[in-house]
């Protein structure tokens, strides 16, 4: 039986590649996303901002988000507009949401 839901919500680990020196680390938080039906997917990929408004309407919350100082942060939309700022924040949403929805379309 499958189950219709027009706007499934799904939870991932969201890994960055934070630079750090010669390097970079690896670091991670939870991402809640909601799925957008293909016909609401007008996506202007040309623009900075259109590719932030593509996860603006994807993304629902952050979990195990901290500061500099280990203290924990919770999400709000001021939090989502620092994170959205980080072009490596944004790269591990969109590879996140993306396995995500393509895991989640393989699976039905």
């Amino acid at each position: 039986m499958f189950n219709i839901d027009q706007t499934p919500e799904f939870t991932r680990t969201v890994d960055c590649r934070v630079p750090s020196g010669d390097s970079f680390e690896t670091q991670t938080f939870l991402a809640t996303f909601r799925v957008i039906a293909d016909d609401d997917q007008g996506i202007d990929w040309t623009s900075l901002e259109g590719v932030k408004d593509h996860l603006r309407a994807r993304i629902v919350s952050f979990d195990d988000l901290c500061d500099a100082k280990g203290k924990p942060v919770a999400y709000s939309e001021a939090t989502r507009e620092t994170m959205l700022a980080l072009p490596y924040v944004r790269g591990g949403l969109l590879r996140t949401y993306t396995l995500g929805i393509t895991e989640a379309r393989a699976g039905n």
